[in-house]
């Protein structure tokens, strides 16, 4: 489908690792079966030879370093790490089956800063972390051991891929990652077809029981019970997708008076009749040919927007310069084998081409999908180029894949969960002498991306021998801007070519700014799990207004307990509850931050 992607070299990395067995022996009728009881850690041994740890007397450590390797350093925040007779420890797996303590290199910065390195000799795996004095072994921290953040779409069919992603899934023993299904004190594994160390993806296996949700562990193969984590949202299985249009009825949209021959017919009506014959689950269907849409087409149902051919269809913005081509309030809505265009010789780019506005609510299918489709907006140097392709707001479950855009700006997110933007081309094209929307993609104030496996370079790349930037050439500035309030960001395995701009200071790949710090202070009280303020806002762009909420985090930048950050449980007043208590309670010299 992507005619020009044959001009862009391929450099995407991929890490595919063997199959592991699937869901136990399968009986006659083709049903999984599953094994009861609890699920056996994975890979090496490991064993904690006793559990003597947090001595009153010992140092105490609030934060490390959550990685580190053979050689590596760990960067350790916490109290008493200045006293003469410290020494400092990990225990992992080596070639005794129990494991072993091993002392590492330690340096004391401050009483409450410490750097420890990992003998090179020491085998990877999970590491605890410890130190000892006279009074005995302080608490400790793991290293490397796995963590989930988030799971893919959550509605799930045999055969479909989902990923999984966190901290320290996978390093240094891709061949081993396992994971689990679980439901009724029964467990199955599943075959993993990708790992690297934030991101797992695995094959879910046929008969699984319809309608049942099921949760998802990991073990990354370290650490005995250390390797295990397990993810918060559980995944549904079905045998009919919420996004499955298979069965809904075909609407020819030439059946209701779009005329694809007629290049200067306004074709807005004969789309805004076929939608209103449709019920959700249906299919609006393009013949190839030119459509021309002078009015926006909104969009109420659940409805399939399918092309003949994204070679032969030409959906165009019409004479009348709508704002919006589709605007959708409702998913889920499918957009696919469509070619989309914009072009001008002066003036603004001003068609937002697909717009969603959703309702905010987290869901188990995605509410917008866009696939195999062609964007294109072509201007020239007294064109205005400032319009995003999509814009999407107040929804979970934007995908994005599979399409070729030549264009200023693919995207605007804002409050989104679960984007999965992959294997796309992109061209950047507005002119390096105008400097205007610079952004290739901007995703505001959202959660949980997925952003891999994409081609970005500059227009003129696939006919400049030079590969070269001027201030004659059409290029894009920043590929990846994460503005707002932030999380759960998964960037990797994209191809840039021939990006930014030439003197000037918007050529970051990708940039990540703003990303939610709400305010920060001393606290004026804390225990073992709170910690009060002397406001209950906390200072925003300048401005006291906003409310820290349940569920944000609360961390120590400076000071006693530094290094230290937990979840918000409950709010009264200006006092937030922990849902973990501190390791060290913070005091009156401690810097406190709150963010999103």
């Amino acid at each position: 489908m992507k005619k020009f992607k044959n001009t862009v070299s391929l450099l995407l990395a991929a890490v595919m690792i063997a199959c592991i067995a699937g869901c136990g022996d399968r009986s006659g009728t083709g049903k999984i079966s599953m094994k009861k009881g609890e699920i056996a850690a994975q890979g090496d041994y490991f064993k904690l030879p006793s559990d003597d740890f947090g001595k009153q007397g010992a140092p105490i450590i609030s934060g490390a370093t959550r990685q580190a390797g053979p050689g590596e350093t760990v960067n350790v925040t916490g109290a008493g790490f200045s006293a003469t007779d410290i020494k400092a420890y990990i225990y992992t797996q080596s070639s005794e089956k129990d494991g072993k303590s091993y002392e590492c290199k330690f340096k004391a910065i401050t009483d409450s800063e410490a750097a420890v390195t990992v003998d090179s000799g020491v085998k990877y795996g999970v590491y605890v972390l410890y130190f000892e004095n006279s009074s005995g072994k302080s608490n400790y921290k793991l290293i490397n051991d796995p963590k989930i953040w988030w799971i893919g779409i959550s509605e799930v069919s045999a055969g479909e891929s989902i990923g999984i992603y966190g901290e320290n899934l996978t390093n240094g023993n891709k061949d081993s990652t396992n994971v689990f299904l679980t439901a009724d004190g029964q467990y199955c594994k599943v075959n993993v077809e990708y790992a690297d160390p934030y991101k797992v993806t695995v094959k879910i296996p046929e008969g699984l029981e319809v309608g049942k949700e099921y949760e998802v562990v990991l073990h990354n193969g370290h650490g005995g019970e250390f390797g295990f984590a397990k993810a918060e949202e559980k995944i549904t299985f079905t045998d009919k997708k919420t996004t499955d249009f298979s069965s809904g009825k075909k609407i020819d949209v030439t059946e209701h008076g779009a005329d694809p021959a007629d290049d200067g017919k306004d074709d807005s009506a004969g789309i805004l009749s076929a939608i209103a014959s449709a019920s959700s689950g249906d299919t609006i269907y393009f013949p190839n040919g030119v459509y021309n849409i002078d009015y926006t087409v909104e969009v109420s149902n659940k409805l399939r927007f399918l092309g003949e051919s994204v070679d032969g269809v030409e959906i165009i913005v019409g004479s009348k310069n709508p704002e919006k081509l589709f605007e959708i309030y409702e998913g889920p809505v499918e957009f696919g084998n469509l070619s989309f265009y914009e072009v001008r010789e002066n003036g603004k780019l001003a068609a937002t081409m697909i717009y969603f506005k959703g309702s905010g609510e987290l869901k188990k299918y995605s509410e917008l999908n866009i696939h195999d489709c062609r964007f294109t907006q072509s201007t020239s140097q007294a064109a205005l180029s400032i319009q995003q392709l999509i814009t999407a707001e107040n929804t979970s479950g934007f995908i994005f894949r599979n399409n070729e855009v030549l264009a200023t700006e693919i995207c605007w997110t804002n409050r989104c969960q679960k984007v999965f933007m992959n294997d796309n081309v992109y061209y950047g094209n507005f002119w390096t002498g105008r400097h205007y929307n610079q952004n290739a993609t901007l995703f505001w104030s959202s959660s949980k991306f997925d952003v891999s496996n994409n081609e970005f370079s500059s227009f003129d790349s696939k006919t400049d021998e030079t590969q070269t930037l001027g201030k004659a050439d059409r290029t894009t500035g920043r590929c990846f801007v994460f503005q707002g309030h932030l999380e759960n960001i998964y960037v990797a395995n994209n191809n840039l070519l021939e990006v930014g701009l030439p003197d000037d200071n918007a050529g970051e790949q990708v940039l990540i700014e703003a990303c939610g710090i709400i305010g920060y202070g001393n606290p004026v009280d804390a225990d073992e799990n709170s910690v009060t303020f002397d406001k209950p806002k906390f200072n925003e762009g300048g401005s006291w207004n906003r409310v820290v909420g349940v569920g944000d985090t609360v961390s120590v930048i400076y000071g006693t307990g530094v290094g230290q950050y937990r979840k918000i449980k409950s709010i009264s007043g200006n006092k937030v509850t922990l849902e973990e208590n501190w390791d060290i309670i913070p005091s009156s010299d401690s810097v406190v931050t709150t963010s999103k």
